[in-house]
């Protein structure tokens, strides 16, 4: 029946763009993308909103004719409402990638760092540890607030500060990279750009550190 048809669709239509332009983003991390996105979820409200319409009258017919059209709407119903939660799930890995803080930290020097702690603009500290020579460790602070985020080290005793990311616009992601190199100088660079989600899961939220 049409309605049916029409209420499937008011599914499957915002359920597969939603994919593929969540997909894409993941790809190519273009902007408009997001605009895309963003303006498909109003979209995705209407047919919401046109589904459920579609479903009413569809169920209105079955009864009429005599046709057990229960099953079939639960289904219809269903696929309607999972858009619900596909949409929030995706919009909130989007966001946490977006605000995400990467800090790669590389020892190609003979000694190791130790004592290694990053302080955000708030004044927390994040103790990172020992980075043993020819190490490379990768985490995901939770920085927060406006500023400067420092670090603080030791190096076959002696103890240094330094700046990390210059300024940190929360709720703004960063990736930021120190670097002790061969002959123990200390580098530190800054890009404000979205981790890729491999990075994401492997040091965001399962955290290996590694």
């Amino acid at each position: 029946m049409v309605w049916y048809r029409a209420a499937l669709l008011c599914g499957l239509l915002p359920m597969l763009l939603g994919t593929a332009i969540f997909a894409a983003w993941l790809v190519t991390d273009h902007g408009s993308l997001e605009i895309a996105g963003l303006l498909l979820i109003y979209g995705g409200i209407l047919l919401l909103g046109a589904g459920l319409v579609s479903l009413r009258l569809y169920l209105s017919h079955a009864r009429r004719g005599g046709i057990a059209g229960r099953r079939p709407a639960v289904w219809a119903l269903a696929l309607l409402l999972a858009n619900l939660p596909l949409c929030a799930a995706y919009v909130f890995i989007a966001f946490a990638m977006e605000s995400a803080h990467h800090v790669t930290l590389v020892n190609r020097a003979s000694k190791s760092i130790e004592a290694l702690v990053l302080t955000d603009p708030t004044g927390r500290r994040f103790p990172v540890g020992t980075i043993g020579p020819g190490q490379v460790r990768q985490v995901c602070p939770d920085f927060s607030g406006e500023g400067a985020v420092e670090f603080s080290l030791t190096i076959d005793g002696e103890s240094r500060t330094g700046t990390l990311i210059g300024y940190l616009a929360d709720p703004l992601g960063s990736r930021s990279t120190l670097l002790l190199t061969k002959v123990n100088t200390t580098e530190a660079s800054e890009t404000f750009e979205r981790i890729s989600l491999v990075e994401f899961l492997r040091h965001c939220v399962i955290g290996d550190g590694s």
